[in-house]
């Protein structure tokens, strides 16, 4: 059965099919006098499932402006308004960023929570200043969702209010500002980065350390980043060694040396191919610790420093 015809429709649709049958059955006269009274008239039903039907018909067509959507937007049903919101996000049509706006002060917090989402899907510049707004708010349920909208849409306007949640007391909103200033790329919030880097969630430890990677900036980084190679995870040293290898400065060669002891083998890949980054010639500890290396008991660690020192050494 189709599971958009509902029960009633369902149950019509039986005894019509029972009336026909009986008729025929019959045969003659009586059978098309009951055929000509016993088949009812067919009766449109609006189900409670149709809005959905319509909003989903309209998102695989990728109609906007003609699908009914932003109807949808204005329905009374709040799950109705989120399912529509939730479609808009998908279409990635900027012109539909003034009819989402509203709907970031929806009275529900579900169909907030999918217009900041499509918001941030969509990525354009119109959406900026209420998404900056939300993602100042401390303690909005909403507000790591508006800080990782602003690294999608991008910028430099979007940088200051995603830095200013890098101090935030909750780590979900730090973890997201670590992660959209990876995508912001943005050299001015190097300060911001840096004075996050001793983090004390190990999740926002390691993406701001991600972030660093987007910067370069080795006056600045590569100390900082090198004080995290003895971190008690694994995560934020392995991210500590790329960052530095990302500086491509000799200022970082001595710690992805000293990284190359480190007892687990994806620190020591990513080590070795920031030495490999780094390239410096003039390093003559380099190559007897890649021979080193290539005796590691991890097969990988062995295929990538004899890669390193074949390509640089």
């Amino acid at each position: 059965m189709n599971p958009n015809i509902d029960r009633p429709r369902a149950r019509a649709l039986g005894l019509l099919l029972w009336a026909v049958s009986a008729a025929l059955a019959l045969g003659g006269n009586a059978g098309q006098a009951i055929a000509a009274t016993a088949i009812p008239k067919p009766v449109l039903i609006v189900t409670e499932t149709e809005p959905f039907r319509a909003i989903a018909i309209a998102e695989d067509e990728r109609t906007w402006s003609t699908g009914g959507l932003g109807a949808f937007l204005r329905h009374s049903d709040p799950a109705v308004r989120a399912r529509a919101a939730r479609a808009l996000g998908r279409l990635q049509d900027s012109t539909t960023v003034i009819a989402l706006l509203p709907l970031v002060a929806d009275s529900s917090l579900e169909v907030r929570r999918e217009a900041v989402f499509a918001l941030g899907q969509i990525g354009h510049r119109s959406a900026l200043p209420a998404l900056v707004t939300l993602a100042s708010r401390a303690g909005d349920p909403l507000r790591m969702l508006a800080v990782e909208a602003l690294g999608k849409v991008g910028g430099q306007a979007s940088t200051p209010a995603v830095a200013n949640a890098l101090g935030a007391a909750d780590p979900g909103v730090r973890v997201a500002a670590a992660a959209a200033l990876w995508r912001l790329a943005d050299s001015t919030a190097v300060d911001v980065l840096i004075a996050h880097v001793d983090d004390a969630d190990r999740q926002v430890r390691w993406r701001v350390l991600w972030a660093l990677e987007k910067i370069v900036a080795p006056n600045k980084i590569v100390l900082r980043a090198a004080l995290q190679l003895g971190d008690a995870n694994v995560l934020v040293r392995a991210h500590a060694a790329r960052t530095i290898g990302r500086q491509k400065s000799p200022r970082g060669t001595a710690y992805l040396l000293n990284a190359l002891g480190d007892a687990d083998e994806s620190v020591v890949v990513n080590a070795l191919r920031g030495l490999q980054m780094i390239a410096d010639t003039l390093c003559t500890a380099c190559a007897p610790q890649l021979l080193l290396a290539m005796t590691h008991s991890h097969p990988y660690v062995r295929v990538t420093a004899a890669t390193v020192l074949g390509e640089r050494f």
